[in-house]
């Protein structure tokens, strides 16, 4: 049998691939929370490296002082890495530095375990690498962060907020009968529902706010600085919304509800993991109550059936 040949010729272009593009400085975290990170440096300005909430690039490692280091870009010179008097010090390439200039690939060690790469990176490259943090950080179906990067990120936050003496919460919740959904309307089905679910619930949070597919048909919210009065007004609006926004599938409108529990940061608390088991905790009593549900510490059971403000039954 006689192969085809192909007579399709190949079409010369002039532009040489990649001329021309814009390269800027970046860090990329390489080590520590957040690996794959990209911070862009601003121009003619200085860029603060700390733990503390007013740095430009933060570290949420124990060894890394409030204001730790800071970069200094002027404009057509090399940036300038400086530490401020740290208690843990700056290093790069391995050793350690008072003010450094900068040169690309140069890596730079920001307390214990944080490892900062400085890079040019051009917009092919950006987004190139953009792409590789986002597959490690985002759930492939919905967009929002995946069940590693919240694992990654909650001990710091839990820490913090320890730390600093403020309010953290979390809310923990599933679809009501989310099995159902699949086995009556099929599988596409109901990856429409989890997309479009993600969609209701992002118009409810903060820019601040971490939103997290946890697993199958189970979300995470962890929003800084909401105590268990803030944590129940967000929780009503997810579920009020939920209940009445239209999921339709081939036309055919799928009811839909969620049943969420609530977790806020207490000092009878000893570590990170009970904070996600007390939301878990009302999560199933909510379950337990009827679907359709809010469970918290403060309000136990938040019993809902219609817009209006839920009825609290206290325990």
């Amino acid at each position: 049998m006689g192969h085809m040949a192909n007579d399709g010729k190949t079409k010369t272009v002039s532009r040489t691939p990649g001329k021309g593009m814009r390269e800027e400085p970046y860090l990329i975290v390489l080590a520590g929370g957040s690996i794959g990170m990209m911070h862009k440096l601003r121009a003619d300005a200085t860029t603060l490296i700390g733990r503390g909430l007013d740095a430009d690039v933060r570290l949420e490692d124990e060894g890394v002082s409030r204001r730790h280091a800071k970069i200094t870009l002027a404009a057509s010179a090399d940036p300038v890495l400086e530490d401020m008097g740290s208690s843990n010090g700056t290093f790069v390439n391995g050793e350690r530095i008072q003010k450094h200039v900068l040169k690309d690939g140069d890596k730079v060690q920001i307390g214990s375990i944080s490892i900062l790469k400085f890079s040019y990176q051009d917009d092919l490259e950006r987004t190139f690498q953009q792409q590789l943090f986002d597959r490690g950080i985002k759930d492939g179906l919905t967009n929002i962060y995946n069940k590693k990067y919240f694992l990654d990120r909650f001990d710091s936050e839990y820490a913090h907020a320890r730390r600093h003496k403020r309010d953290l919460s979390l809310l923990l919740f599933d679809i009501d009968s989310f099995k159902n959904i699949n086995d009556s309307y099929g599988h596409p089905a109901g990856d429409l529902v989890l997309k479009e679910l993600t969609g209701i619930v992002a118009t409810t949070l903060r820019t601040a706010d971490v939103f997290v597919r946890y697993g199958g048909d189970e979300f995470i919210v962890m929003m800084r600085d909401i105590d268990d009065a803030g944590a129940l007004v967000v929780a009503q609006r997810i579920r009020k919304l939920t209940k009445h926004y239209k999921f339709l599938f081939g036309g055919i409108a799928i009811p839909v509800t969620v049943s969420i529990g609530i977790g806020t940061l207490s000092d009878d608390m000893n570590d990170a993991s009970e904070l996600v088991e007390t939301a878990d905790k009302y999560l199933y009593r909510a379950k337990r109550a009827g679907r359709n549900c809010i469970g918290g510490r403060a309000v136990k059971l938040a019993a809902q059936s219609d817009w209006s403000t839920p009825t609290i039954r206290q325990t």
